[in-house]
């Protein structure tokens, strides 16, 4: 129950008359919160707009305490909004590090069938991480700086669908490694990552593109040891992944939050062994990702009691991480198609809330999943 009386020291600027709204009030004929599946779908949404299966909810003791009181750090200044700006923030900083996950994956290139070398490539894969997801509707938004109240969270599947593109520039310098044979060194590949977002809307939730769906990145592959009969081939590649610009906002009780100009971009190395017998290649890497996304925050709290809006001015929020990767894959080849699968667990990184997040530590160590295929020509 929001308490709708207090003592600000500023109320009027961040009190606004509904005649002052260049839009009707937000409400709910029933006054009821979101079913589980609607808020599921739209942090999935957030997080990348995939299908997916819903968990299990999280376990109902408190694992980590409120790394911040509310009212303090960057939701400290907007006044009665600042209980709203602070959840708000939390659901930013829990779901955007699982966005880059599920679009980064293990090989920044799928592995490529067995046989001839190529000059080009191309390979569609979608991606799956065992994430989490804050119930939204589980708590309302208090006006002032209003109390630390906990943050349940669902187990959820999150997926994202990728298309590379691998092109050769150089094939590399003929070496001899001593009594193994020969194998090539340097070869060279330009790398493309290319990701979409469709637009949605779907009841009290909406997530726009406003500039495009797409977003198109690079990087470069390098072939360290390859060709040696004996040993497995040795490649090292560097990618950016990102994410089209986002618009996201939801129905929280009667009061609605918005995440505007949302962006995540993620960096970062890896480094490949593999080998094929015949028809069958397999994998195992590693490497680190460095994550930036920011937001737009703002919210709007519903004052039936004041006949007016309580809004919160826009808060620029950014974050960055940084987390390393340990994945194997394998890959059947079919002539110039290879189907792979990948298994992999990224590590845990900090992330600070305003809240308790129930029954988990925020920033757990991920375990995910990749499958696709590959066509060289």
């Amino acid at each position: 129950m929001r308490a709708r009386e207090c003592h600000d020291p500023h109320p009027i600027p961040l009190i606004m008359p509904d005649s002052t709204l260049p839009h009707a009030p937000l409400s709910r004929s029933d006054h009821s919160r979101w079913p589980h599946a609607r808020e599921r779908v739209a942090i999935l949404a957030v997080a990348l707009a995939s299908t997916s299966a819903f968990g299990n909810v999280a376990r109902a003791q408190v694992a980590v305490a409120a790394q911040a009181a509310a009212g303090v750090g960057e939701c400290a200044a907007q006044g009665l909004a600042q209980d709203a700006c602070g959840y708000a923030s939390d659901i930013f900083v829990l779901t955007a590090p699982q966005m880059i996950g599920a679009l980064g994956g293990g090989a920044h290139l799928l592995a490529l069938p067995g046989g001839k070398k190529s000059r080009f490539s191309l390979g569609l894969r979608a991606s799956v991480v065992d994430g989490l997801v804050p119930n939204i509707s589980e708590r309302s938004m208090e006006l002032g700086p209003g109390s630390l109240a906990p943050v349940t969270t669902s187990r959820q599947v999150v997926g994202a669908p990728v298309v590379d593109v691998g092109m050769s520039v150089y094939t590399g310098r003929q070496l001899e490694v001593g009594s193994l044979g020969q194998g090539r060194m340097g070869a060279i590949h330009i790398l493309s990552s290319f990701s979409y977002l469709p637009d949605v809307e779907m009841g009290d939730f909406t997530l726009s593109m406003p500039d495009r769906n797409w977003r198109a990145t690079w990087g470069a592959r390098v072939g360290l040891l390859e060709g040696v009969s004996r040993l497995p081939d040795i490649s090292a590649t560097y990618l950016q992944r990102g994410l089209p610009t986002m618009d996201m906002s939801l129905m929280v009780d009667e009061d609605s939050i918005s995440l505007g100009q949302m962006r995540g971009t993620s960096t970062g190395w890896r480094v490949i062994a593999s080998k094929s017998v015949s028809v069958l290649g397999l994998a195992v890497g590693m490497g680190r990702d460095q994550a930036a996304y920011s937001a737009r925050i703002s919210t709007a709290l519903n004052d039936p009691d004041n006949a007016g809006w309580i809004r919160s001015s826009p808060l620029e929020v950014r974050r960055s991480t940084s987390r390393s990767s340990l994945f194997g894959s394998a890959v059947l080849s079919l002539g110039p198609i290879g189907l792979t699968t990948e298994v992999g667990r990224v590590g845990r990184i900090g992330i600070a809330t305003t809240n308790p997040i129930v029954g988990v530590q925020p920033g757990e160590a991920q375990t995910y999943g990749s499958a696709g295929l590959r066509v060289k020509f």
